[in-house]
């Protein structure tokens, strides 16, 4: 994935693969995660903050929260345009955002994204100045959709299982990956809700899960929309580890 950049923003083309589509081949709702996820970390190798100088130095960026909004999700074998760019800090956040553009260069999916500075080995959030290196900021561009606030699950959620994390669904940072947890939400939702095409998602990250820990999930339907569900997962301890909002059309 090779980066163009322009006035602060970066631009990186995407062939969609096969095996990054689900059975209506569309383009799955982790694959998203993990292209905006990755076009972030090839900006910020290509700025020279590589994961290695990162973890060297004593810290790494750890997404905190997600919003991704979809006009259009594409289909197998398109080709789309990824953009990226950072727009700034708010308290202990980072906020970088990203736009899909299909090949006609029409915006298909926008994203709103704020990260954490995090010490690999305390686990500890530092602060924002602890990050010394130059990054350009594009403070008056914001995605076509709201900035990932905090969720709440609503009452009257229902049980839907555990989740067991195995080696697969770990990354370099020795936690679960962040787009593994879109297909665990997709995972326990109801194959009528799967067919229809997704419109927004939201995740909040709370407590990372390691290998051989059991999630417990739980599922509910906003009790204001229906066309919207909630899943949460709670560590072995009780403490949350997750909380999204799933809305389809």
């Amino acid at each position: 994935m090779v980066l163009q950049k322009e006035d602060g923003v970066y631009y990186a083309e995407q062939f969609l693969n096969f095996y990054d589509c689900d059975c209506y081949m569309r383009l799955k709702l982790s694959s998203v995660m993990k292209y905006i996820a990755d076009v972030a970390g090839v900006d910020y190798t290509l700025k020279g903050y590589d994961h290695e100088y990162l973890w060297n130095n004593g810290m790494v960026f750890l997404l905190s929260r997600t919003n991704i909004a979809v006009q259009r999700m594409p289909m197998a074998y398109e080709t789309i345009t990824l953009s990226t760019w950072e727009q700034g800090k708010k308290g202990s956040q980072f906020l970088r955002h990203f736009e899909l553009f299909d090949e006609k260069g029409e915006k298909i999916i926008s994203a709103a994204t704020a990260w954490l500075l995090v010490n690999p080995q305390t686990r500890k959030i530092l602060r924002p100045e602890v990050f010394t290196g130059f990054m350009p900021i594009r403070g008056d561009k914001l995605p076509d959709c709201a900035m990932p606030g905090k969720l709440r699950m609503p009452e009257g959620g229902s049980p839907a299982g555990t989740r067991k994390i195995r080696y697969s669904d770990l990354d370099g940072n020795g936690h679960v990956y962040n787009a593994v947890y879109g297909d665990i939400a997709c995972d326990v939702l109801p194959a009528e809700v799967l067919k229809r095409p997704l419109r927004s998602f939201q995740i909040n990250y709370q407590t990372e899960a390691v290998l051989g820990e059991e999630v417990e999930l739980c599922v509910a339907v906003d009790p204001d929309a229906p066309d919207t569900f909630y899943i949460e997962g709670r560590n072995a301890a009780g403490g949350n580890c997750f909380i999204c909002k799933y809305a389809v059309i």
